[in-house]
């Protein structure tokens, strides 16, 4: 039942820019924000303010101001809903109902587990009653039998004996009784078993759509840079599972904007794969600030 962590990938397309565009590192680069799906039920004030985020990030680094809004700029920066992320949405969606499942199994197996001790308890009070009840009836049926034998039986004996075979009887009653509730909590045990395996399966089945799900694809992007020929271009951002890895995006794409292009260390921002990341919190490494130096001279 354990659920494999979701590993994030991004795959990026930077295209070549062209002279004059945005990616030779004019700065400061004037952005706008284009359209946004609401799909993704990100608003353009949400959106702004991560496009901000991601804008700081290269900036502390810079030690200048890189990137500025204007409603009328070229370079348009707009999310755009594609399937990879209704896959994301999806596993998101398994996600929380795993966890959910696997609190409710939880839950259900402490249950099951102390209905099976009191069932024990019970199980063992019953059997003692019961191996108890036969040796006295056997008694009772050895006495019975002598009783019978003789031509003359005693008459106090027979009368203790009747009385003694009511009290049997009784007893006999509230046995059956305890075997019937014993037989009723034993179901309810049952019952419980069953549930229990029922989530267990469901639990199992939606990591595995969830696993497959989140097998890494060749061909996906969650985000791509298109330079204009006329300076500018489209950052657009297709796929994120939450505020962070909208941020990481954004800051990949702002990066090929500024002329950054993939970098071969897997734990750079930069680096065309991020699956190697343990999280989706965008940073920059040594080898990122190396780029953004080489690519923009003049920055610190």
């Amino acid at each position: 039942m354990r659920l494999l962590p979701l590993r994030f990938l991004v795959v990026s397309a930077a295209l070549a820019a062209p002279p004059g565009s945005a990616a030779a590192c004019e700065v400061p680069i004037t952005y706008a924000i284009g359209e946004v799906d609401p799909r993704f039920k990100v608003s353009r004030g949400e959106l702004g303010i991560a496009i901000r985020d991601a804008v700081r990030l290269w900036e502390s680094a810079a030690g200048r101001e890189l990137f500025v809004h204007h409603p009328d700029a070229q370079l348009r920066i707009r999310l755009e809903y594609s399937e990879p992320q209704r896959t994301t949405e999806r596993i998101r969606s398994l996600e929380s109902g795993t966890a959910e499942l696997r609190e409710r199994i939880e839950e259900l197996k402490g249950r099951l587990e102390a209905a099976r001790r009191r069932l024990e308890r019970v199980l063992a009070d019953y059997q003692s009653r019961a191996r108890e009840f036969e040796q006295d009836r056997q008694a009772f049926q050895s006495r019975l039998e002598r009783l019978e034998a003789r031509d003359d039986p005693d008459a106090e004996e027979v009368v203790a004996l009747r009385e003694r075979q009511e009290r049997l009887r009784e007893r006999a009653k509230r046995l059956e009784a305890k075997r019937r509730k014993l037989e009723e909590r034993r179901a309810r045990v049952n019952r419980l078993a069953v549930e229990a395996n029922s989530l267990v399966l469901r639990h199992n089945e939606r990591v595995r759509e969830r696993n497959e799900l989140a097998q890494p694809a060749e061909k996906f992007r969650q985000g791509q840079f298109d330079p204009s020929d006329r300076g500018g271009g489209e950052i657009a951002i297709r796929q994120f599972a939450g505020p962070e890895e909208l941020r990481l995006a954004l800051a990949h794409e702002l990066g090929h904007a500024l002329g950054i292009g993939h970098l071969d260390d897997p734990r750079a921002l930069m680096h065309a794969r991020l699956e190697e990341r343990e999280s989706p919190r965008p940073v920059l490494t040594e080898a990122d600030r190396e780029a953004l130096r080489q690519e923009c001279p003049g920055v610190r």
